[in-house]
């Protein structure tokens, strides 16, 4: 209540809307608007090739590496996702796998197969222990050609508001590091390394659920008062419910909220974008998001 106390003498307005006209900010273009990668440019001995955007802005970038030691190369892709946790992670490992597996037939594909997949946690500076920024998952398997069998590895992890995914297959008989685990040590590496900055409302306080006078607040997070005439609360799932949405407690708590949120999906660094520090060795990607049209949805990744 200290930390309210603070916020509350010097709180920005939130936005204040009514219980029942509750619209969802886009993604792109609303939530994120901007989105600033680092990368660098060699990882265990991996060299960065080039980087290829893809037309749709859900679909981000892909950086390539490959080092003359090893066959083949491993791509790795960086996509917005948003408030994620590792459910999220988990549901969307799972369509990547299935996804890879109507390739049999087409491309020359004569059977495709994964092994269970495998979660761990990355360890990274300043992200909170209730963040899934960080959390990781690796599946191995092999791919059947036509030409050959070649063994595979893909992992998915939650990094600054991104999924970041890495794709790496060599033929089956290259031998060394098993594929999965040569991969899994790779991204390991790139997260610690790479940083993602993304500006937009993201950064704004959250909005106000104003409620009927008389009607209380459910499911409270953290509780702004014992007034009822003037009684708000955080709720779990990230909103601000109030039947005064003016009172300084009530924008108190949209600000703590953001907060709270901020330390919890890692990545949003404001609303105005930032120059982010470049090291020797490391390379920036800029990225803007437009609104989207009525006329166009943005296809979820998900």
């Amino acid at each position: 209540m200290a930390c309210l106390a603070l916020l509350a003498t010097g709180a920005l307005p939130g936005t204040v809307i009514a219980a029942d006209d509750v619209a969802p900010t886009p993604l792109l273009g609303g939530y994120l608007r901007e989105t600033r990668i680092v990368y660098p440019l060699t990882v265990q001995g991996w060299e960065a090739q080039g980087e290829k955007r893809y037309e749709q802005p859900e679909l981000g970038v892909s950086v390539r590496y490959a080092q003359d030691a090893m066959p083949g190369w491993i791509d790795v892709f960086f996509y917005p996702v948003g408030e994620a946790d590792a459910a999220v992670l988990d549901t969307h490992m799972r369509g990547s796998i299935a996804d890879i597996g109507t390739l049999v037939g087409r491309q020359d594909v004569v059977a495709v197969h994964f092994d269970a997949t495998r979660a761990r946690r990355i360890a990274l500076q300043g992200v909170e222990p209730e963040s899934a920024d960080g959390e990781v998952r690796t599946a191995s398997g092999w791919i059947e050609r036509a030409s050959g069998r070649y063994d595979t590895a893909m992992t998915i992890g939650l990094r600054q508001l991104h999924f970041i995914k890495g794709r790496y297959s060599r033929p089956a008989d290259a031998g060394g590091v098993p594929v999965g685990d040569l991969l899994d040590a790779f991204v390991g590496a790139l997260f610690a390394d790479v940083g993602i900055q993304s500006t937009g409302d993201c950064a704004r306080a959250l909005p106000i659920n104003v409620i009927a006078a008389g009607q209380a607040p459910s499911d409270a997070a953290v509780d702004g008062g014992d007034d009822d005439a003037r009684r708000a609360v955080l709720t779990p799932d990230g909103r601000v419910v109030a039947a005064d949405g003016d009172a300084p407690m009530t924008q108190a708590l949209a600000e703590l909220g953001a907060v709270m949120r901020r330390q919890r999906f890692p990545g949003c660094v404001g609303a105005t974008p930032v120059e982010p520090h470049v090291p020797e060795g490391h390379r920036e990607i800029r990225i803007e998001y437009r609104a989207p049209s009525p006329s166009r949805a943005l296809v979820s990744i998900d």
